[in-house]
């Protein structure tokens, strides 16, 4: 935002030169109407004072005379001096010029900063510093693990989230703000904003098939993970479409599988696969997918490894343990001085006891659903490519947030519990008591 004020300052100044120039120059080359009278007078003077001096000298005129003479030159040259001097002096006339010079110049400025603060791309411009403040707090948090960076990065979200909020509120028509609105709140859990926002986007713009895809997949997360009617159908319109669509054909992948049909889920995960980085974690999942659709089959997926695959097979994420199908179960309760209303989110996660803190496994509830026992595993995580696998031992953790985000912040409830080894179908509960509050 810096350079944004400082190019504002600099293109004004620019704008006040290229205006007062030629008045500037124009009073630099030319001396003044006063100035010219007072050098005139002089001259005259000394005219004057010559030709009195050679009369005297010529005896043409006494030294009574001459004394005469020259006192009444003197008294002439002081009475235009005193001339010149009050004409230096600018006229009210020229006073009122430089008053509403100055006027007009102050008027330009003010208007022109209201009609940028109406039209321009000041809000734009907030919002994408307040994005990239977002991004370098979370590759810093991923990449070093500070729990010292998440009350910055809570902040950041807060400031990204209003200042996109105020840009939608002041201009309802602009699209862009509001997809990027719906999928800031996508990203922090607020899937009804979500879907009030890719919502509005339709009404204006009825045929955006990826406003079509992310609104089915807000409702598909707020209905836990089921393909509802209503998201199906938006499936659909968004692939006739757009049939290469990565978004929409995961989703009717998801669909085709919740219904049993699971040819129809492995073809169309397979199409999306070929669309995309094969190595993505978006990929990874999809081919996991394609994995438990051939054993509901009662195919063995090495058995099909001579069909057409995609050139490069998705890397697998990196293992820190070799457990098959690792789970960890939590019992949570909340204490009885725990202050929030039953609506209220609560995360239960598991992270890495040691390295980023970024959730391995995470479980959402409501107080209302307190107390419950969770079993968090694979399937549960945030990306596959970070799961139960990937560590060793985790930190348990649950909290009570009442801003609806993981990230913790001051007036939040929380327990944690650490380290846990990672085991095989673990059924024995880890208890944890929700009551410390975030400070």
């Amino acid at each position: 935002m810096m350079a944004f004020y400082i190019g504002v300052v600099v293109l004004f100044v620019l704008a006040l030169l290229f205006i007062l120039w030629p008045y500037i120059r124009c009073h630099a080359e030319q001396p003044s109407s006063a100035d010219l009278r007072q050098s005139t007078n002089v001259l005259l003077y000394r005219d004057h004072m010559a030709d009195i001096e050679e009369s005297l000298a010529t005896n043409a005129i006494t030294q009574a005379q001459y004394e005469e003479l020259k006192l009444e030159l003197e008294r002439n040259l002081l009475e235009d001096s005193r001339v010149s001097e009050a004409e230096t002096e600018p006229p009210v006339s020229s006073r009122k010029n430089i008053m509403v010079f100055g006027g007009v110049i102050a008027a330009l400025l003010v208007a022109s900063v209201y009609l940028y603060s109406q039209l321009g791309a000041y809000e734009a411009w907030q919002v994408k510093a307040a994005l990239d403040n977002r991004s370098e707090l979370e590759r810093q948090y991923l990449s070093t693990g500070d729990t010292a960076l998440e009350s910055e990065l809570t902040a950041s979200a807060k400031q990204v989230a209003e200042k996109l909020a105020a840009a939608v509120a002041r201009k309802p028509n602009d699209l862009q703000m509001r997809a990027l609105l719906g999928r800031t709140a996508m990203s922090s859990g607020d899937y009804t904003l979500a879907i009030e926002q890719f919502q509005a986007i339709l009404e204006r713009e009825p045929e955006l098939s990826q406003i079509m895809a992310e609104l089915a997949q807000a409702m598909f997360l707020v209905a836990g993970n089921k393909v509802e009617p209503e998201a199906k159908l938006l499936v659909g319109q968004a692939l006739a479409l757009e049939p290469n669509n990565t978004v929409a054909l995961g989703l009717s992948g998801i669909a085709s599988f919740q219904a049993e049909q699971y040819e129809n889920a492995i073809s169309t995960w397979r199409q999306a696969i070929r669309l995309q980085n094969p190595n993505s974690a978006n990929a990874v999942a999809l081919l996991r997918g394609i994995e438990a659709a051939q054993q509901r089959l009662g195919i063995d997926p090495e058995a099909v490894a001579a069909e057409p695959q995609p050139q490069q097979q998705p890397q697998q994420p990196a293992r820190a343990n070799s457990v098959v199908n690792p789970t960890v179960t939590v019992e949570v309760v909340l204490a009885d001085n725990v202050e929030a209303s039953p609506e209220t989110k609560v995360f239960v996660y598991a992270r890495a006891w040691q390295g980023a803190k970024v959730p391995l496994s995470i479980a959402r509830l409501r107080v209302a659903d307190l107390p419950a026992t969770i079993t968090l595993n694979n399937a549960m995580s945030m990306t596959p490519a970070m799961n139960l696998n990937s560590a060793k031992a985790v930190e348990l953790v649950a909290r009570v947030s009442h801003q609806g985000t993981p990230v913790p912040q001051a007036g939040d409830w929380q327990a944690t519990l650490g380290p846990v080894e990672i085991t095989a179908n673990n059924t024995q509960p880890y208890t944890l008591y929700i009551a410390d509050e975030v400070l």
